[in-house]
């Protein structure tokens, strides 16, 4: 569930706490500090920071996509004044 501390120490290769927190905070790991000072990571978060994990599915595609020509003409005839004949 949580990182141990050898863990802990092989991800921010720091042995202090103060150190461990400083690059915990710079590689944006959220952590909690427990009762004796040290820092209590979730290995599931570790996962999700560094892409062990997928959380959501990625939006699926349209087959075939295409832009809205009727209103990019528009949006041409509107800034030059002129309306395009089809």
């Amino acid at each position: 569930m949580f990182l141990a501390a050898e863990e802990l120490v092989e991800l921010t290769h720091a042995k202090r706490r103060d150190t461990q927190i400083r690059a915990l905070r710079m590689m944006g790991i959220e952590f909690k500090l427990r009762p004796n000072g040290t820092p209590a990571v979730l290995c599931s978060h570790i996962e999700k920071v560094f892409g062990g994990v997928q959380t959501e599915k990625p939006a699926a595609l349209p087959e075939r996509w295409e832009p809205n020509w009727a209103a990019l003409e528009e949006y041409q005839s509107s800034r030059t004044g002129k309306k395009k004949k089809r």
